[in-house]
């Protein structure tokens, strides 16, 4: 990314200072649970940027559930602020190792739809699809999403 930047190679003091700038503007790092309300344990703050990578819909197989979880993912970002997320598309299971996870089953529309309700600008929802990357896999695809909070 530095080098894309910049035009040229990053040296190893681009690269320090990088890192610098990133542990300047952390917040904060703590467990978060999303089947708890509020998730995350301590103090509370809502984040200009969450990040949530294959969470809600791997934590349960039940529609209703993911919307809870969702809503509390979507608790954390202040308004103005943006939710990055990665998903399951179409999944039944995932695997670890030779067990067998099961997931709940959404798509983009799920996903849009869920975003909306929890006050999300519409016209932010940004989402792109991709296939698995191999037959066998017990999903469709992956799911990358950002999307802006309105202002209350």
């Amino acid at each position: 990314t530095i080098e894309m930047e910049q035009g040229r190679r990053c040296s190893e003091f681009d690269i320090v200072r990088r890192e610098a700038q990133i542990r300047n503007h952390i917040v904060y790092i703590g467990r978060c649970d999303v089947r708890r309300c509020p998730p995350i344990l301590g103090p509370q703050f809502v984040y200009e940027v969450v990040a949530s990578n294959f969470c809600p819909e791997c934590v349960t197989d039940n529609l209703e559930e993911w919307r809870f979880f969702m809503a509390n993912i979507a608790a954390l970002v202040k308004p103005g602020g943006i939710l990055i997320m990665t998903a399951l598309k179409g999944a039944r299971s995932y695997s670890v190792g030779p067990m067998h996870v099961p997931v709940v089953h959404i798509d983009e529309n799920d996903l849009r739809h869920v975003l909306k309700e929890l006050g999300f600008f519409p016209h932010s929802i940004m989402l792109r699809s991709v296939p698995a990357d191999r037959p066998g896999r017990h999903y469709e695809g992956l799911i990358f999403a950002s999307a802006i909070k309105r202002p209350l």
